[in-house]
């Protein structure tokens, strides 16, 4: 690697960012990674509950929709009616999760990619 002034045998534990200034511009500031202040820690915490359910999504979210909510097993997608957009039957609990299901695409290659839409009722947030 190539050597740099900042890389004196220790390592850092802090980071460049860009600041906005108030004339639309910006400025490089030096920010410790991970301060102990409440938005680092959510930004972790929720980082923590995304990758869980990026696993799903990618793994076995189609299993688990064709298991529970009886979608086809050909089926591309699940959609819900939004009549029942808030309706219980479509939690993820019986993967630990307690949120619901929304709407999901097993589409899966190249180009097209797994994603899904859920309500987290204890988060108080929308994944996609």
């Amino acid at each position: 690697f190539p050597y740099h002034t900042a890389l004196s045998g220790s390592r850092r534990h802090s980071m460049f960012v860009l600041r906005a200034k108030d004339n639309s511009s910006f400025e490089v500031c030096e920010r410790d990674i991970l301060e102990p202040n409440n938005a680092d820690q959510s930004l972790m915490i929720d980082a923590h509950n995304f990758a869980k359910y990026a696993q799903v999504i990618y793994s076995r979210l189609k299993q688990l929709a064709v298991d529970k909510f009886m979608v086809g097993r050909e089926a591309t997608h699940f959609r819900r009616d939004t009549k029942n957009l808030f309706c219980h039957d479509f939690m993820l609990a019986s993967i630990g999760f307690g949120s619901m299901l929304s709407y999901a695409s097993f589409g899966s290659g190249i180009v097209a990619t797994p994603y899904a839409i859920i309500v987290d009722e204890e988060l108080k947030k929308i994944v996609i």
